[in-house]
């Protein structure tokens, strides 16, 4: 199956490399007549931070790549095979051959919820009980998941397909923080209500580790276990490494585009260079090709549309590492945060209400141990497996 992928990609790299460089180009001229000599500026603009707490955090991505790497080699070992290849890595070593019903998942939920706070709790409670969620599957339902505000009824809505497995459980807790985080922001003025994606991010986040993390606890069966913290790995991985490769290698490009327009070899070989700068040695082959198959590359209204994800997970980690270490008095913490981040930049909510600075490397060192946690336990566990 990917040696045909890769047979459609080389087929048709000619074909995206121009339609890449037209949306680039158009971009860069855009950013020309403003006068916008960063390119990054209206990525920091939308997403309330400075570029300064931005390079602190890819600093700190780089310096704890060797957690990609200690997963991928563990991962190989599991399967008996000498080296990953680019298509393994997000398959799964370890299956949860357990089920629930949507009703155990929501008691999940609420239970979690309820640990945290009585308001995050009530909230959950309400959301179950007043139908915010359409979770049937159905083939008009595409894959993933949603959540839609409705500030005018103070509600959300959040569409999924809940299939039974613990996976789903998860993003129902991660929709449901969105929709907590709509909530305190709909008692709010109108233009307070926006927030960026980096904090966007944060509620769901953090809801989701609340309940994963009781999920990894709970199980009774090893292979459940380390289904779930192979799960956590996987997503968090995906935005301390995965992520972050796809936005350097987007910056190379658009620094090149200035000049002229590069071809698809051009555009392969930047790719195939940044994403081994991230892997080293743990991948067999990197897919030097992937940036064909990236639809926010080829949004038409934002560049550098992944990296918000990123900072949103990571901003989010280390709120969740700062409420274990003090569980009684952050929740009102936590929803003061909220309330204010339609309309504060992430470094004045970091200081005033986490006490931290973003443009120092400590913040982000704190937002890393969750995964490292993760992926330190999960190398202990599977060593009975060698």
């Amino acid at each position: 199956m990917a040696a045909s992928l890769l047979k459609v990609y080389r087929e048709n790299q000619d074909r995206f490399s121009s339609i890449y460089n037209y949306f680039a180009g158009y971009r860069n001229e855009i950013y020309r007549l403003r006068g916008w000599k960063n390119p990054l500026k209206e990525l920091l603009e939308q997403n309330r931070i400075s570029e300064t707490s931005l390079n602190s955090m890819m600093q700190t991505l780089h310096q704890h790549k060797t957690l990609l790497h200690k997963y991928l080699d563990r991962k190989a070992a599991l399967n008996k095979i000498d080296k990953l290849s680019w298509y393994d890595i997000y398959a799964p070593t370890f299956t949860s051959k357990s089920e629930l019903t949507y009703d155990e998942a929501a008691t999940i939920v609420t239970e979690q919820f309820y640990r945290f706070s009585t308001k995050l709790g009530d909230f959950a409670k309400r959301a179950f009980e007043q139908g915010w969620i359409d979770a049937e599957p159905s083939d008009g339902k595409r894959h993933g998941a949603f959540c839609a505000s409705m500030p005018n009824s103070k509600e959300s809505r959040v569409l999924l397909s809940f299939t039974g497995n613990y996976q789903d459980v998860v993003t129902l807790a991660h929709e449901l923080g969105h929709a907590y985080h709509n909530s305190i922001l709909h008692e709010e003025l109108g233009f307070s209500q926006h927030v960026g994606t980096g904090l966007a991010e944060t509620a769901s986040t953090f809801t989701e580790n609340l309940v994963l993390d009781a999920a990894i606890h709970l199980a009774e069966k090893k292979e459940d276990r380390l289904s779930l913290l192979e799960m956590k790995i996987i997503n968090g991985l995906k935005y301390t490494a995965y992520i972050p490769a796809k936005f350097e290698f987007e910056q190379r490009f658009y620094e090149e585009r200035k000049k002229q327009k590069l071809s698809a070899t051009e555009l392969v070989t930047i790719m195939e260079n940044t994403e081994k700068d991230w892997f080293k040695d743990s991948l067999k082959e990197v897919n030097a090709h992937n940036w064909m198959s990236i639809p926010h590359f080829f949004n038409t209204e934002k560049a550098f549309y992944n990296i918000p994800y990123t900072i949103g997970y990571l901003f989010s980690n280390g709120i969740y590492s700062l409420y274990l270490q003090d569980k009684e008095v952050f929740p009102n913490q936590y929803d003061q945060l909220l309330k204010y981040s339609g309309n504060r930049t992430m470094e004045n909510l970091a200081n005033q209400f986490l006490h931290h600075n973003l443009q120092d490397n400590s913040f982000w060192e704190t937002s890393m141990k969750p995964l490292e946690e993760a992926i330190d336990q999960y190398l202990d566990e599977t060593r009975a497996y060698l």
